[in-house]
């Protein structure tokens, strides 16, 4: 039995290596958006904890407090925007390689599916031949060839017998 041999088997191959490499590139601006995501929230917690600290300051250190937890805190507030900034511009950016991630599986699956027809095919065809081979040795039956003519006895014939 001859061996399956798909052609475009380096196609194959090819595409799943680009969509592997489009994979990794898409994981790496996720990993990079959720570093700008959890940096915005520790922004935010800082801000919320540096608020909980002003109200338990006794009134003498209100006012510097004020003036230094303000200045901290539009601080936080210009970094937690920039992360936030970061995070739209990562956003379009995980869009596009989700985009071009589907189009290298949509590539993939074009082959895979070309490869799964074709070996269909072979099973198909190796069906066939192994069911010609195997009526080539089927045993004749009585001595007879499969289809020769056969002539019959006449009606006559068997009855005085």
């Amino acid at each position: 039995m001859k061996r399956f041999v798909f052609s475009l088997e380096k196609v194959l191959t090819a595409r799943k290596n680009i969509e592997d490499v489009k994979k990794n590139e898409l994981g790496r601006v996720v990993g990079a958006y959720n570093r700008e995501e959890a940096m915005r929230e520790d922004c935010k917690r800082k801000m919320h904890q540096n608020a909980a600290d002003l109200d338990a300051r006794s009134v003498e250190d209100v006012l510097t407090l004020i003036q230094n937890a303000d200045m901290f805190n539009q601080a936080l507030k210009r970094k937690a925007e920039l992360h936030a900034e970061n995070m739209q511009k990562l956003t379009a950016e995980i869009r596009e390689k989700q985009a071009v991630l589907a189009e290298a599986r949509k590539q993939r699956r074009i082959v895979e599916l070309l490869r799964e027809k074709k070996f269909k095919e072979y099973r198909r065809d190796m069906k066939r031949e192994e069911q010609r081979t195997s009526d080539d040795r089927r045993p004749m039956s009585l001595g007879r060839l499969p289809g020769a003519f056969t002539p019959h006895r006449s009606e006559t014939e068997t009855h005085h017998a």
